[in-house]
């Protein structure tokens, strides 16, 4: 029973939800009390959410393709979720990734493990995701996304491969061998960063066409649709040879966004 659970802080959330939507950090009984009557107020039905313990840590992610038998990693990936320097309009809200992660050996195979265990067992089909969270050297499985996770166009960049492609290939399991070999021969090609960047105010449509006509910018905002603040601008995809390279040129793009909005 939600109303009854005491073991503070913990996670409130749907049990279908996508990009830290809906998503809840439950603090003490007084955040408890509030958020059920806020969702009450919205007529939600409080049995499609679920308690899960909240951990502090790394957030990390696990791309597998599958064809429901065979399953192969394409890579594993740091998260970037609630970033304030982004405007992340909820604490939990996916906002990018860098790819891969940079994580010692052993955690990458227990990771590996686990979500490669966990697609046979489902029997997932296609490109999935896993979320973890890194604490004292240990991954906590978070949740599973069946389905076509949201860092799939940095893996493309960081391997110089159309994963889409393979995607669609999957759910034919005559193409398995093909996916597989093609994936074990391929390598690194650079580090790759997405950034998404919501917005601090109310933009004009000038300032969306110079953010538009900016380097290194994807999933544009039409000029004529206005952006209201925190909704998201557009996505950053920024390769470079090592994480550091890639994470930081990512953000100088941030900046020359924000250099834009404040003039």
């Amino acid at each position: 029973d939600i109303k009854n659970y005491e073991r503070f802080p913990f996670i409130l959330k749907k049990f279908r939800s996508s990009g830290g939507i809906n998503i809840h950090k439950i603090e003490n009984i007084d955040t408890l009390e509030f958020t059920l009557k806020l969702l009450e107020s919205k007529m939600v039905n409080i049995s499609d959410w679920l308690t899960q313990e909240y951990i502090e840590g790394i957030p990390v992610s696990c791309t597998i393709i599958s064809d429901g038998i065979h399953c192969k990693v394409i890579s594993i990936n740091r998260q970037i979720i609630g970033e304030k320097y982004l405007n992340a309009p909820r604490d939990f809200m996916y906002c990018g990734n860098v790819v891969p992660a940079q994580i010692d050996t052993s955690m990458k195979n227990l990771i590996m493990n686990i979500s490669l265990m966990l697609s046979k067992k489902l029997k997932l089909r296609g490109i999935n995701g896993f979320d973890f969270v890194v604490r004292n050297q240990y991954p906590y499985l978070m949740e599973i996304n069946p389905r076509i996770p949201g860092s799939i166009s940095a893996s493309e960049l960081a391997f110089n491969i159309n994963l889409l492609d393979l995607h669609v290939q999957s759910f034919n399991s005559e193409n398995w061998e093909e996916i597989e070999s093609l994936l074990c021969k391929n390598k690194l090609a650079q580090f790759a960063t997405k950034l998404i960047v919501f917005a601090p105010n109310e933009l004009t449509k000038q300032e969306i066409i110079k953010i538009n006509n900016l380097e290194y910018i994807h999933d544009k905002s039409h000029p004529d649709n206005p952006i209201q603040k925190f909704d998201p601008v557009c996505t950053i995809l920024f390769g470079a040879r090592d994480f550091s390279a890639s994470y930081f040129g990512a953000l100088k793009i941030v900046d020359k966004i924000y250099k834009i909005i404040s003039e």
